[in-house]
């Protein structure tokens, strides 16, 4: 998660931290660092921050937002969430109804919103990485916990797809398992994602 996104909430903290931790130094240097330490706080708080929440896929809405209620897991309470995530989790209920996804299948996540597992009742792997694709290559660190799994489970997975990703990089992925993309796998339809508007994907895996 970029440093500064998340400088709106840490800073003051940061900044009381840094300024005891300066304390130390000889007045003169002492002074000139806590300035500088303050200047650079205002700016990421007041430039930087604002430039870049509004767009940082994993913010959530204002509380004033967050007014329809929906159980991310299906049977568990409801929580209050803005209404373009409640229209994000219906329509990908939605899709898995209509290509028939079963509580309990595969699914393998490729995109910046694993919370989509949870919303269809998937089984998730086990290995972190698939799960949190804010690396550099997400196929790449999916393949590598796919290598950690029983293939012939996952053989029959799911996936969420990023529209637009190269085919190349999500059949990285799914070679692993004895699968090629798209060739092996069925678009069922897709979603538009909260916060960022990303396009998604829900692929079932042909017999």
């Amino acid at each position: 998660v970029e440093y500064a996104t998340q400088l709106h909430g840490g800073f003051p903290v940061l900044l009381a931290a840094a300024v005891v931790g300066v304390s130390a130094l000889p007045d003169g240097a002492a002074e000139a660092a806590v300035m500088s330490l303050a200047a650079g706080a205002l700016l990421l708080g007041s430039v930087l921050v604002p430039m870049t929440r509004a767009v940082a896929p994993y913010r959530i809405a204002l509380f004033d937002q967050q007014t329809v209620p929906r159980a991310i897991v299906a049977g568990t309470s409801e929580i209050f969430v803005d209404a373009t995530t409640a229209t994000w989790i219906d329509e990908l209920r939605r899709l898995g109804i209509t290509g028939g996804f079963a509580p309990g299948t595969p699914m393998l996540d490729l995109t910046w919103h694993p919370a989509s597992v949870l919303i269809l009742g998937g089984h998730a792997p086990s290995v972190l990485l698939p799960a949190f694709p804010g690396w550099t290559d997400p196929a790449g660190s999916a393949a590598y916990a796919l290598r950690q799994e029983d293939s012939t489970v996952w053989n029959r997975a799911w996936l969420l797809v990023p529209q637009g990703q190269a085919d190349a990089l999500t059949d990285g992925a799914t070679v692993v398992v004895g699968r090629h993309f798209p060739a092996d796998y069925e678009l069922i339809g897709t979603v538009t994602a909260p916060y960022d508007g990303q396009p998604q994907g829900l692929w079932r895996p042909r017999p």
